[in-house]
């Protein structure tokens, strides 16, 4: 008898995403951060953008620092950033993709695109010009590969990481993975 991971798939592919969507999107508002200083804009606008935007609901903007609404901005990326990770996560365990790093490697990059599109057709058309580093062109390489990629590589790393430890037999001829007897 084989063991062929008794874990569900909300254990397996939502939670874990949901955690390594909040890894990919520190590596999103880095990437943002560095455009940022390229263009000319402060290092903390493109977080300081989110919480102008969350902010500016409730209070003018003269009445708090960009430092407060960089910290705001930053909650925001990381519940947003979890969501789209757990939400990577269940489609990935709902196909194919699972079976495969390369697959897993597209879906991810192709997962980024969409949040692309829909983030500057929903998002940033109402952007405030000020802000250069909301770019359509650097938001599609931040989204695409800095968001899309990233998470596919931390969760494809973190599968076949799991894959390792279920194929190693400890002495006994029991597995490490919910200790389980295993057939010769």
């Amino acid at each position: 008898m084989r063991h062929l991971g008794a874990r569900s798939v909300k254990n397996r592919w939502v939670l874990p995403g949901a955690a390594m969507g909040v890894s990919a999107g520190m590596v999103f508002v880095t990437f943002q951060m560095v455009a940022a200083v390229f263009v000319g804009a402060q290092f903390l606008s493109p977080l300081g953008m989110v919480g102008v935007a969350v902010l500016g609901q409730a209070l003018p903007e003269r009445f708090y620092p960009l430092e407060f609404a960089a910290f705001v901005g930053l909650l925001v990326y990381v519940i947003v950033s979890a969501v789209c990770g757990a939400a990577f996560g269940a489609l990935s365990a709902l196909g194919p993709v699972r079976r495969s790093h390369r697959a897993l490697l597209v879906e991810g990059t192709a997962f980024g695109s969409l949040l692309w599109l829909l983030d500057f057709a929903l998002v940033a058309q109402g952007a405030p010009l000020r802000f250069p580093a909301a770019s359509p062109v650097v938001q599609f390489v931040a989204h695409t590969f800095f968001f899309g990629t990233a998470l596919a590589l931390m969760i494809g790393f973190r599968l076949g990481s799991e894959e390792l430890a279920r194929e190693r037999v400890v002495p006994g001829g029991r597995s490490r993975d919910l200790d389980i007897q295993r057939a010769s």
